[in-house]
């Protein structure tokens, strides 16, 4: 069973969390043009300049990016069910960088 789109970016960003902190300043700034089936505005064209280049810099084979929720592989490309799952994948990517935010602007008031 495919695990859900959230469930994925959830294990995704906490890999960016390590590798890349601010991550989700990109998701947040550029969230109009967040296209997850993009190679260059997805979450790690957003960061990294573009897909590949993201994959490589966090050490990741690629079928790791399924499982961490960078790409879709339900249906096939072009498909209504996978352009479906991008837009679920873009969603649950704008609301764990808002969480993300949210912790980091609570950790830096708690420390003042």
């Amino acid at each position: 069973m495919i695990e859900k789109p959230w469930v994925r970016v959830k294990r995704g960003a906490e890999l960016l969390d390590k590798k890349k902190p601010t991550w989700y300043k990109a998701v947040l700034r550029h969230r109009r043009v967040l296209r997850m089936e993009s190679c260059t505005n997805c979450v790690l064209g957003l960061n990294y300049g573009q897909y590949r280049l993201g994959m490589r810099k966090l050490q990741q084979p690629e079928d790791a990016a399924f499982w961490n929720g960078f790409i879709s592989i339900v249906g096939v490309p072009g498909s209504d069910a996978r352009q479906a799952e991008y837009i679920a994948l873009a969603k649950a990517w704008v609301r764990r960088a808002i969480a993300t935010e949210r912790r980091q602007h609570e950790s830096a008031n708690k420390t003042r």
